[in-house]
């Protein structure tokens, strides 16, 4: 509880309103009573927990490492510090979501020999229960009116920065 209230029982209780009437709405109440059943002393602890548990759900888990930053022993800020996570990880490519268009310095990435690309999401349509198809949910809800399943839809591609950007050589 936090200032007397019950955050997490309150936004499952939503949540379970919310996916009432949804095919696999136990499977995504499940999820969230997992990761929420955990103790996290910031945000960002929270999200990795949900992060992790959908990556697991929908089988992503396999072959793959999840590194914390505060791991890489990584400074700065912006452009030079996305750069020194991508470096320590020996990456070759840096793929990053839409909102890095407002700060990356994408030059600084190609002398290092570093290509960056931004996703390309597809948005394939599913049914969902609340109305017609919504894109720009939470990932609970393809779990809620999918299940395991909603692994066919989860789909996109990347674009490299210049085309991304429209921006000639």
């Amino acid at each position: 509880p936090h200032n007397g209230r019950d955050w997490r029982r309150q936004h499952l209780d939503l949540l379970a309103r919310s996916f009432a009437a949804s095919p696999f709405r136990n499977d995504a109440l499940g999820l969230v009573e997992h990761v929420y059943a955990g103790e996290y002393t910031n945000l960002g602890g929270l999200s990795r927990a949900s992060m992790i548990a959908l990556a697991d759900y929908f089988g992503l888990i396999s072959g793959r490492r999840f590194v914390c930053i505060d791991e890489l022993g990584v400074n700065g800020s912006g452009t030079d510090r996305v750069l020194e996570v991508v470096k320590r990880l020996e990456g070759k490519t840096y793929i990053t979501g839409h909102g890095a268009a407002r700060y990356l310095n994408h030059e600084k990435f190609e002398k290092a020999g570093i290509a960056v690309e931004y996703m390309n999401y597809l948005y394939i349509p599913y049914p969902q229960t609340n109305g017609p198809f919504t894109p720009y949910v939470s990932a609970l809800d393809l779990v809620a009116n999918l299940g395991r399943a909603g692994i066919e839809v989860i789909a996109s591609n990347t674009k490299p920065w210049r085309e991304f950007l429209n921006v000639r050589n």
